[in-house]
């Protein structure tokens, strides 16, 4: 079995495919993302994982949990990129915006 490489083509990916579509939350839009909806885990837990994903990256990141009570009687209304959203009684959410961090070169 010599020169034998099952993959050597690369047409099967190796790894575990990305859980979450980074590449596309990290083009520096304010994004609103629901527990449950777009994330798994509890959004305490994504926003840790936010922070280390721009930690890799070399961004910034600011991340803000928003949960919203079930005995609330009308949705919350926030904006985002400077469009209304009405965040729903009993979900929690997750505001998220990378941006590219600053370099202080002074010469």
């Amino acid at each position: 079995m010599t020169n034998y490489y099952p993959n050597k083509d690369r047409t099967v990916r190796l790894g575990r495919p990305p859980a979450y579509p980074w590449k596309e939350w990290t083009d520096g839009t304010e994004r609103l993302l629901v527990e449950g909806k777009d994330f798994r885990c509890m959004a305490e837990s994504f926003a840790l994982l936010a922070r280390r994903t721009a930690r890799v990256r070399g961004l910034h990141v600011t991340v803000s949990t928003i949960a919203v009570p079930k005995s609330a009687k009308t949705p919350l209304e926030v904006k985002v990129n400077d469009e209304p959203q009405n965040l729903q009684p009993g979900n929690t959410y997750v505001l998220l915006k990378f941006e590219r961090e600053e370099t202080d070169d002074e010469s």
